[in-house]
């Protein structure tokens, strides 16, 4: 057995890749055991002695972080300038000498679980965080070196022999599994007396193994130390151990060096733009990166940290590509900006680079003044890394200020706020009210107010109207002669939005005002009464002032504790209502529901149906007519069939059908039903598959949504089917309060994953895509084009939509690459005469761990025929979101956007496979007419020529006789075969040769 592994490495937890996708050595493992659950052991196992067994996390001492440019790293995309890594290691002290040092560990399972503990930030807050992408591949590293195996899911709560890791930004977990291998384990973990790192607690003899490595993007200044959260080494039959010491070293990030004004990084800059006002309101500003140098500059990585202090302002709104998330410390905000290496290459002389932008929005009164202040901080924290020089970043222009003038806060309110709030709906009416409230009854008030403006505006779902506006007795003179606005109240409706407008303007000459009195009666309100079938989702207020009489200017009342958000909103009328959601809660937007009368005596025309239109929130309401009491609920939703329904969605309904990983709700199981048969099968699968790639425009058989009576109770959750389930509530009377509600439960058919949404999915990780450029003017007539996955993960399924030129390619037919089981089934050629083209792929067989999509994977091949000379360069061929999201899935279900990435090192190559002695080829290619076939051959021997369609349907097969040295064999047959794409193969004992022929 190998003694010189590199233990510190390992593969991520609880990923659900399958078993065995890592090399493993076949003489580590022994026949099975003899006895249930136990293994028999000849490998070390050790005491449970709390003074003996130890997790120890220290400082990687061959790897340490410095402020210099150095790159050496062990795995993974690593760099100790802005990196720290640990050493997370098992430690065993010997009871007595005679103890062995060196050993293969006996365990049943060990288990460790940490967590990151920053300190030494100068804001309390801490910018430092577990890199879990550069960690999980030092452990694929490590993995596959060692030959660990990966423990999938056994099924029963439980897993296979073989390891787990996962780690995230603050913590990281690794899990070794043997319940059936004796020595060595599934997992071979050696112990060694240490080379470069200390025993514990000083102790001077002491033995080890690295278990895995954290690597920690390090902020300067900050201290990373860890929490030991479980320990666990488990000894079957001997001992259990969950008390383990852990004795932890905090490591801490050095500051960079200072840039010397007049050297490289010295001339370089950050700096801030001056605001620009946005038409709300608001302003944005940008952050940018200028090279100050006399000559270009590369940049390889850059980080800082932007403050920006809120006065009355809403919360900032970063757009930048490598700003992590915003965190706040009271009215101040912090963004940690981190730029890794993009290729960028600056001009001399003031070439600039923009990182992102800052926007700030007013706040919720439109008309209020606000204040923010945006600086660039801890300049001598900063790191920028260009070629051969890792320093700080000097900042050019420290702050920038955001503001808008509005009117300031009412000073002396004495307790007077204002206040919007819903109100509970009367006679199938909706109101709200808005108005003023003294919270402190001690002090008496009575407004006298020459100016007065309240503008909200409500946005609605159904059928809901503007009715009238009722003042309450103690706010005198609503609207006076004297106004000197246009309308003293007015409501305007635009779509599902009512812009409501109370105004009162008065000369100081006046003598009539708005008179609110606060002594009698502490609250004083205008309501605001709509009518109508349907909910008030949001109200916002664009503007608010009042100036008291005597003063001369105008100021924002406070608002109400509780407000933003308004009080009872959203609000909708009670008497017929509920919601439709989803499974997770997520509101269902423009669903159509139907109230119909359940009662004979109620005549269509007395009482005929209705309906309404949810909105954002998903609910609805209504107010039916008297004359019927008990009415059916119906909601109805068919568009966007392909909302959520993805690839993965079918690889999920693939493991139910199989029970490797069965759907865990009625809810997902009924979506997986696509042909609406009650039950799941494969041919749900084929429907799907039809509709994403765009054969099917709809289901067929099923709508796009159903949905399913909130309070039904599925007899057998495991199948949803056994009993037939209420799409519809019936017996609804608008008159008893404990039998008006319908809430239902909204299902997206074909979306087993629940990531179905009125909006789409916000940005994803990129998984490249590259094809081969054309290096000169093209005058072949077809070209061959490898369409190759060039990211670092490796991948289950892809879903994808190109689109060409027409008028330069006809596409003659796609083939299978690198895929197993790519066929027909996998694509949609039916609109390539317009230069579109769908394609999806993911594994036929989900107990073959081997059917991945891994880095370099030519995923197909696309055959076309040239119309035109093609120019230089890169081809008229793009990825088309708008037909099909391009999207890719690993194992674990993460989502991957498909994206097109230059590779200048391909070339167009006519893909060839070749097994044993033979060579071969075939001329002319692309042909018109017979098709010629040329064999070297070594020796005599027996063969079979044969052509087959791209599908891997045979349409030719001839058995020859080879001789040794070259033959040629002219195959007449092909020329009546149609035009298209063509596998030619020669087949021998033990020698397969095979290549493409294009007939034109």
């Amino acid at each position: 057995m190998r003694s010189d592994f590199n233990w510190r490495l390992a593969l991520p937890l609880f990923a659900l890749l399958p078993a065995g996708l890592w090399l493993c050595w076949q003489y580590w493992f022994a026949p099975p055991p003899t006895a249930m659950g136990q293994i028999s052991s000849s490998c070390l196992s050790l005491p449970c002695d709390g003074q003996q067994l130890y997790v120890q996390i220290v400082p990687d001492p061959d790897y340490v972080s410095t402020s210099s440019c150095q790159t050496s790293t062990p795995c993974g995309d690593g760099d100790l300038f802005t990196q720290l890594y640990y050493l997370v290691q098992l430690v065993y002290v010997p009871g007595t000498s005679n103890e062995p040092l060196s050993f293969a560990l006996g365990y049943r399972e060990i288990k460790v679980d940490l967590r990151t503990q920053i300190t030494g930030s100068t804001t309390n807050i801490a910018y430092s965080y577990i890199n879990s992408t550069v960690t999980e591949d030092c452990h694929k590293v490590t993995a596959q070196t060692n030959g660990w195996s990966e423990a999938a899911d056994d099924g029963m709560g439980g897993f296979t022999n073989g390891v787990n890791f996962s780690a995230d930004e603050s913590s990281a977990s690794i899990a070794f599994y043997n319940y059936s291998t004796s020595c060595p384990e599934a997992a071979v973990i050696n112990f060694s007396p240490p080379a470069n790192t200390p025993c514990p607690n000083d102790i001077s003899v002491c033995t080890k193994t690295d278990l895995f490595r954290v690597v920690v993007n390090a902020y300067p200044g900050e201290t990373v130390d860890f929490n030991i959260d479980f320990a666990l080494y488990d000894v079957t039959g001997e001992a259990l151990c969950t008390d383990i010491n852990g004795v932890i070293t905090p490591g801490a990030a050095p500051l960079p060096a200072t840039a010397i004004p007049g050297t490289t990084n010295g001339n370089m800059q950050l700096r801030l733009t001056d605001p620009s006002q946005l038409p709300d309101g608001g302003c944005m500003l940008s952050v940018e990166l200028v090279n100050k140098n006399s000559f270009a500059v590369d940049v390889d990585y850059l980080e800082f940290v932007l403050k920006v202090d809120l006065i009355e302002a809403a919360e900032p709104v970063v757009t930048s590509a490598y700003a992590r998330p915003t965190l706040a410390l009271g009215d101040s905000r912090y963004i940690h900006f981190i730029v890794p290496d993009q290729g960028w290459q600056l001009a001399a002389n003031g070439g600039m680079q923009s990182i992102g932008s800052i926007t700030i929005k007013p706040p919720l009164i439109g008309n209020s003044s606000y204040n923010a202040v945006i600086s660039l901080i801890d300049g001598n924290k900063s790191r920028i890394k260009t070629p051969g020089s890792c320093t700080n970043l000097p900042v050019s222009i420290q702050s920038k200020t955001c503001e808008g003038g509005g009117q300031s806060t009412c000073t002396d309110n004495e307790g007077v706020v204002f206040t919007v709030e819903g109100l509970s709906a009367s006679a199938c009416n909706t109101t709200i009210r808005f108005g003023f409230v003294d919270t402190e009854t001690s002090t008496a008030n009575y407004l006298q107010l020459k100016d007065i403006s309240v503008k909200l505006q409500i946005t609605t779902s159904g059928d809901v109207q503007f009715d009238a506006a009722t003042f309450s007795s103690n706010w005198i003179n609503g609207c006076p002669i004297a106004n000197s606005c246009n309308d003293c109240i007015s409501a305007v409706k635009n779509g599902d939005v009512i812009d409501f407008e109370y105004c009162v303007s008065i000369s100081d000459i006046q003598t009539a005002q708005v008179s609110i009195d606060l002594l009698t009666n502490p609250q004083a309100y205008v309501e605001l009464a709509f009518t109508g079938q349907g909910c008030i989702e949001s109200i916002g207020i664009p503007e608010l002032f009042i100036r008291r009489e005597g003063e001369q200017n105008l100021c924002i009342p406070p608002l109400a504790s509780g407000i933003p958000p308004f009080l009872n909103i959203p609000l909708c009328t009670p008497n017929i209502y509920g919601t439709l959601q989803k499974e997770t809660g997520e509101g269902i937007a423009d669903v159509t529901v139907l109230l119909e009368p359940q009662s004979a005596s109620c005549s269509p025309t007395v009482c005929p149906d209705e309906q309404m239109v949810t909105g954002a929130s998903g609910t609805f309401g209504f107010c039916p007519c008297a004359e019927c009491q008990y009415f059916t609920v119906r909601p109805e939703k068919d568009n966007d069939p392909l909302n959520g329904v993805s690839t993965f969605d079918l690889v999920l309904i693939n493991k139910h059908i199989l029970g490797l990983e069965p759907l865990n709700s009625p809810y997902k199981i009924i979506a997986a039903d696509a042909n609406k048969m009650n039950g799941v099968t494969t041919f749900d699968i084929v429907e799907l598959r039809k509709l994403i790639l765009g054969i099917y425009t709809e289901l067929p058989n099923n709508t796009s949504w159903r949905f399913v009576d909130k309070a039904y109770v599925f007899p057998n959750p495991l199948n949803p089917f056994q009993t037939i389930f209420p799409e519809t509530v019936n017996g609804l009377d608008p008159n008893d309060p404990n039998n008006n509600q319908a809430d239902f439960i909204a299902i997206k058919v074909g979306d087993v994953n629940g990531n179905a949404a009125p909006n789409r999915p916000g940005a994803l990780e990129r998984a490249p895509l590259s094809w081969p450029k054309l290096q000169s003017k093209s005058v072949e007539k077809t070209i061959t084009l490898p369409v190759v996955y060039t990211g670092a993960d490796t991948l289950l399924a892809f879903q994808l939509a190109l689109q060409f030129d027409p008028t330069l390619l006809q596409l003659l037919s796609p083939s299978a690459g690198d895929l197993p089981g790519f066929t027909q089934a996998n694509y949609n050629v039916a609109d390539a005469s317009q230069g579109r083209l769908r394609l999806l792929w993911f594994p036929a067989d989900l107990y073959n761990p081997d059917l991945v999509i891994t880095p370099g994977a030519v995923l197909f091949y696309l055959h076309f025929k040239t119309l035109a000379p093609l120019p230089e360069g890169e081809l008229p061929i793009q990825i088309d979101n708008d037909l099909l999201p391009g999207l890719a899935y690993a194992a674990d279900g993460k989502a991957f956007n498909l994206d097109y990435e230059p590779d200048p090192s391909a070339r167009f190559t006519t893909p060839m496979v070749a097994t044993g002695d033979l060579t071969a080829g075939c001329a002319p290619n692309p042909g018109t007419e017979a098709l010629s076939i040329r064999v070297d051959c070594p020796d005599e021997r027996k063969a079979r020529i044969a052509l087959y369609d791209p599908n891997g349907v045979r349409v030719f097969a001839r058995d020859v006789s080879l001789v040794q040295g070259a033959q040629v064999f002219r195959i007449e047959e092909a020329a009546s075969l149609t035009s298209g794409v063509y596998i030619w193969k020669v087949i021998a004992p033990g020698a397969k040769v095979q290549g493409f022929w294009i007939k034109l």
